[in-house]
């Protein structure tokens, strides 16, 4: 299945055999949990959490055009 994210978000699961788009400029404050695949190929994907954030899964397929990590 497919999914096109395109305004901030928490968290994020994606779960085996998706694929999730990102559109534009996205801030995810949470974890993201890829057992799928993560398209940020358009935009900008930032992660900037107040506290530690995990990026975790067995999936771990990602492109990313513009990628932006803060703590």
């Amino acid at each position: 299945s497919n999914l096109t994210i395109s305004s901030n978000i928490e968290s994020l699961f994606i779960s085996s055999e998706s694929t999730t788009n990102i559109s534009g400029d996205i801030d995810i404050s949470g974890d993201i949990f890829n057992n799928g695949t993560l398209n940020s190929s358009t935009g900008s994907l930032t992660i900037n959490g107040a506290n530690d954030q995990e990026l975790n899964g067995t999936g771990f397929k990602y492109l990313f055009n513009d990628l932006s990590l803060f703590h």
